[in-house]
């Protein structure tokens, strides 16, 4: 029987979420598997060269050890589609070993000489050198057997619709209240987590070396000469063998708001341990951590759930929780189930999804008599004794068995799951509660309770075990369907990568100053003023100059935007009026605002020029008042829009260009068609391929007809010899301050069509630049940085420079979205190295 606060909240859903809203949750993946010899030993082999650069490729990294690959999936919608993703990026590791398996335990296999387990290496750029010392500062702390545990992760986020629909009469559609829902699931997730080992744990055996010293559990017995298990054990992993420790048992953080789970968390990354202090932070020039403080840094907190928001390359997480809210909740207690292809099923993922709500249905109550200080000691029990007939938990009222309070929830979980399953295609979640009611009735449908069941009816070892499981994971992995899309990513990410991480390595490093940087950056706040079109006219999940603000916010700077006609001059000075921007989230097109106001334009550290073309009058003179602003910094310099047209200035590179001519003679303009047969024409003014045509010598009377039109709305056109080669793409390079980014949107024209641009139709693919592009950028850098084109968008076809976007280029995000840059981040740190030169 349901409770009624359940089922007010089934009702609520019923009324106002639109059909098949939790098939729009996102799911992520992060997998992590041991590689090991055919012997059994773990590798000592690098990571593969064939899998691209651990620290740059997004899908294929290394967690602690080097021998320890992580594979990541992206958020997608649908839990066979997650699945789908998990299955591909394993195929794709498996077929790049040579002579080894991946682990499919979570427990490492036997280690007897522990200092073996080699520490991941990422490079000698400073970022991969903060990830190596902060690894080594864990082997230190823990131990290198603890950090070579493997597990799965699971990130999850639910969709805008969910919270439309729970969200109270009157409150405000915000990121605050999606942070305040996510942060009631985690806060009773840990009431209620002690419940999940049972039925998902996988690890009740464990070989010799991953024991302390002369100190076996009580709850642990001989299996044979090099392992031990736990008669009732669910999750040794998740035990006080595994991700169990004393000094973040003392950690009391607050989970009461996002705000205050941050500086909680901050506050134990500042906070020293006597422990810690002992073990030194350098000898010479060798570090044996990143400091000695509690945690090292914020994700060294080893916590059955995280909030989590959206990712910011270089940016604390806690800095990035305040500024964003949180995006998604990170699910860390999963085993890796050794008798599934990949480690997890559909019904796994879904069960937990029905747990996060249920957990959010309980806020506010406590209908089990489980109070939050319970959590830690209920947890340990079920990890180690969960299948034990009898076991009781602890709740208010005393010891009260765990399989009472596991059917209650189970009950109680009934109404929610059918509630679900109405706006689900696949009905999933009451099948999966099914699957767990079955494993509560029946422990030896437990994976725990399955494995040692195995073990005992088929007479064999553990390691003999390990390795027919291995065996048939590889070969599952190997056989049916896969998302060959996907694949392609994964193919492409390789090389990518490789790029990317000799990017970084051929920079200069100071790893003190780096380090100083990383842990200062919640103190380079600026005050941002952008001017661009109303937030109401863009797609913000894709638009660049978003992507630009997003980033300004992730580093604790305040953002306003606006709008030419909220701009005015007065003998005081130029004034605008702005509305501040409180947070953006482009996945679900949702913005908030802090509040409107008119300023000065000067009271601003930096003022962005991000509006679209068309380049008319209003623009123009928008471009005089921001020239007279006093103190900013004004990118791109207003002076420079106005002289330098993104089509004609072209003309000033003679030699990086096609014949091109400006004019405004029809008769010229068509005499060039004569001359080169078939000619691009083009506005002056507009954006995005408007306006843009082909015109041929073979239909005069139609070319004629297009120049006359054109000449007659512009006065003066563009005329281009027509590139063949354009339908092999439109390359779309980003320079900043002068500097080309690594990578380049080349984007290919629709079927039917010549104009490659994604607002026509185009689609893109992302490419590394050539020498001829490098040695475009080196032309006209010099001239960039003279006339403070600070964002710039260099179209580039068939080797020619056809266009210099310097208004408001775009692609940002598509470089963002596909590759290792971050092309936010890049444009503030060289707009702060910019400022300081200044000052």
């Amino acid at each position: 029987m349901a409770s009624p606060k359940i089922k007010a909240f089934c009702e609520r859903l019923s009324k106002h979420l639109p059909d098949k809203a939790f098939d729009d949750m996102r799911h992520g993946i992060e997998k992590e598997n041991l590689r090991i010899t055919f012997s059994g030993e773990l590798s000592d082999e690098p990571h593969p060269v064939s899998l691209g650069k651990a620290l740059t490729n997004p899908y294929i990294t290394t967690d602690f050890a080097e021998c320890l690959p992580e594979m990541v999936t992206p958020p997608v919608k649908g839990y066979r589609n997650t699945l789908l993703h998990l299955k591909t990026v394993n195929r794709f590791v498996n077929e790049r070993l040579l002579d080894e398996y991946l682990w499919p335990m979570s427990m490492p296999p036997r280690v007897l000489n522990k200092q073996e387990i080699p520490i991941a290496y990422y490079g000698k750029s400073d970022n991969a050198r903060m990830k190596r010392v902060y690894r080594i500062g864990l082997a230190n702390r823990y131990g290198r057997v603890m950090q070579a545990i493997a597990g799965l992760h699971y990130n999850v986020s639910f969709p805008q619709d969910f919270f439309d629909a729970i969200r109270p009469e009157g409150a405000e559609n915000s990121q605050a209240f999606r942070s305040s829902v996510y942060m009631s699931i985690v806060r009773n997730f840990h009431r209620y987590a002690w419940f999940l080992p049972y039925f998902f744990g996988a690890s009740p055996v464990c070989f010799d070396t991953s024991l302390p010293k002369d100190c076996v559990p009580d709850y642990l017995a001989r299996l044979d000469e090099e392992t031990y298990v736990g008669r009732y054990a669910t999750s040794l992993r998740m035990s006080d063998l595994g991700y169990q420790n004393q000094a973040q048992a003392s950690l009391k953080l607050d989970f009461s708001s996002v705000e205050a789970y941050a500086h909680s968390l901050r506050a134990a990354t500042e906070t020293p341990y006597d422990e810690f202090e002992a073990l030194g932070v350098r000898e010479g020039d060798r570090y044996r951590q990143l400091n000695a403080n509690i945690l090292q840094i914020e994700n060294e907190f080893y916590n059955y759930i995280r909030p989590k928001p959206k990712a910011v390359t270089g940016q604390r997480p806690t800095v990035s929780l305040l500024e964003q809210g949180v995006d998604y909740l990170e699910i860390r207690l999963l085993d890796l189930n050794p008798f599934l292809p990949v480690g997890v099923d559909e019904a796994t993922l879904a069960f937990i999804d029905l747990f996060l709500l249920y957990c959010y249905c309980v806020e506010g109550e406590e209908p089990l008599g489980i109070s939050p200080h319970h959590a830690r000691e209920n947890f340990l029990r079920v990890a180690t004794l969960g299948r034990k007939p009898g076991l009781n938990v602890l709740t208010e009222q005393g010891e009260v068995p765990f399989y009472t309070l596991a059917k209650v929830m189970l009950d109680d979980m009934q109404v929610l799951a059918e509630c679900m399953d109405r706006f689900s295609v696949d009905k999933i979640y009451s099948k999966a509660l099914a699957v767990q009611a079955e494993r509560l009735e029946n422990p030896e449908l437990t994976p725990s309770g399955k494995l040692l069941k195995y073990l005992h009816e088929e007479s064999l070892s553990y390691r003999d075990l390990c390795f027919l499981c291995a065996e048939k994971q590889a070969t599952d992995v190997g056989e049916g369907q896969i998302d060959i899309e996907f694949e392609k990513k994964l193919q492409a990410s390789v090389s990518l990568s490789q790029r990317a991480w000799q990017e970084l390595e051929s920079q200069s490093h100071d790893f003190e100053g780096f380090l100083t940087h990383y842990y200062g950056r919640a103190n380079s706040k600026l005050r941002v003023a952008v001017m661009m079109d109303s937030f109401e006219r863009l797609s913000l999940y894709k638009d660049s100059s978003v992507l630009l603000i997003q980033s300004a916010l992730a580093r604790n700077s305040e953002v306003a935007v606006f709008d030419t006609d909220g701009l005015s001059q007065d003998e005081q000075g130029v004034y605008a009026k702005v509305k501040w921007i409180k947070h953006i989230c482009h996945e679900t097109s949702q913005f908030e605002l802090a509040r409107s106001s008119r300023e000065s334009l000067s009271s601003f550290d930096v003022i962005l020029i991000r509006k679209d073309p068309p380049f008319d009058m209003r623009y123009v003179l928008s471009t005089y008042l921001l020239e007279n602003v006093k103190g900013p910094l004004v990118l791109n310099a207003p002076r420079s829009l106005r002289d330098c047209n993104e089509k004609a200035w072209i003309l000033s590179f003679p030699h990086c260009i096609a014949e091109t001519l400006l004019t405004g003679d029809s008769n010229e303009a068509l005499a060039f068609v004569k001359k080169y047969k078939k000619a691009v024409i083009k506005p002056l003014t507009a954006m995005g391929g408007r306006g843009v045509s082909c015109v041929v010598s073979d239909d005069l009377v139609k070319a004629q007809q297009a120049i006359t039109a054109l000449l007659a709305e512009e006065g003066f056109i563009m005329l281009q010899r027509f590139l063949e080669n354009v339908y092999t793409g439109d390359k779309r390079i980003i320079l900043i301050d002068g500097e080309p980014l690594e990578y380049a949107v080349l984007r290919l024209p629709k079927s039917g069509e010549f104009r490659a641009n994604l607002a026509q139709g185009g689609h893109f693919k992302i490419v590394a630049l050539s020498e001829r592009d490098r040695y475009l950028c080196a032309q006209i850098a010099p001239a960039l940085k003279e006339r403070g084109l600070f964002l710039v968008g260099l179209d580039v076809v068939d080797g020619h420079i056809t266009e210099i976007n310097v208004t408001s280029p775009t692609c940002l995000r598509e470089l963002s979205e596909n590759t290792a840059l971050d092309p936010g981040e890049i444009f503030w740190d060289k707009v702060a190295v910019f400022l300081a030169e200044k000052t």
